[in-house]
């Protein structure tokens, strides 16, 4: 998936959502003022911690229909034993 550009129609916010979070969010109001257009193929968000760049790819990712909760209701679970390939230990060539 590509995404080109983001903007919010401005007819599914309501002006009271506009003074509520994520909307008092920089990165968020400025999208939601002007749009954002992604002319490369690779972007990157850079930015202090709060800043909003994880909000901003959960909004990309729910727009695209995608589960944007994180962590995920699916628990990671650790290995039983650990993987020797990740020691840099298994025979064969290593990337």
């Amino acid at each position: 998936m590509f995404v080109e550009s983001l903007s919010i129609e401005q007819e599914l916010v309501g002006d009271d959502q506009l003074a509520q979070w994520p909307f008092t969010m920089p990165c968020v109001d400025a999208i939601a003022r002007d749009g954002l257009d992604l002319r490369r193929a690779v972007t990157f968000l850079v930015g202090e911690n709060g800043s909003g760049k994880s909000t901003l790819v959960e909004a990309i990712a729910e727009a695209a229909g995608l589960d944007a909760r994180w962590p995920s209701r699916t628990k990671v679970r650790k290995p039983a034993r650990e993987d020797p390939a990740r020691r840099g230990n298994a025979p064969g060539p290593h990337p």
